[in-house]
């Protein structure tokens, strides 16, 4: 029997300003680790803030987020959402990477995205902006 198919999206602090130089390692091992979980997902950041959305197994993804919460990277990290789903948004992805550039020239204002007082209505508008980017920046690498 499989596991049901869970969804989280959290956002958190940087303690430190994180340049590409910071991430690309940051997501070579997210990518390899989740691949292995069987967990799919995007991460953003921009002026200090990630907002992260996981997909898998309920279990696998709960383990990451405690990992996450212990990380010492970021800080305050606040759920904006737990629910099962249907199906994958980013299954392509074992973790997708969108960089407040690559929303800018979507055409949104990635600060938008990283509202720490989110209602439900904020993270479906999160989650298709997420959808729109990275339907832009694909990548056979991510």
């Amino acid at each position: 029997m499989t596991e049901e198919l869970f969804r989280a999206i959290y956002v958190s602090t940087a303690t430190g300003d994180f340049g590409d130089e910071e991430l690309v390692p940051l997501l070579d091992v997210s990518r390899r680790n989740n691949a292995a979980s069987d967990i799919t997902g995007v991460l953003g950041y921009h002026d200090y803030s990630f907002l992260q959305v996981l997909e898998g197994p309920k279990g696998p993804v709960e383990a990451l987020l405690a990992s996450i919460a212990r990380d010492t990277r970021s800080t305050g990290m606040l759920i904006l959402d737990r629910s099962r789903v249907d199906e994958r948004v980013f299954g392509e992805w074992s973790m997708g990477w969108v960089r407040a550039s690559d929303l800018m020239r979507a055409g949104l204002d990635p600060g938008v995205l990283f509202v720490r007082d989110t209602p439900s209505a904020m993270v479906n508008a999160m989650l298709d902006a997420f959808r729109q980017t990275t339907a832009l920046t694909r990548s056979p690498t991510q």
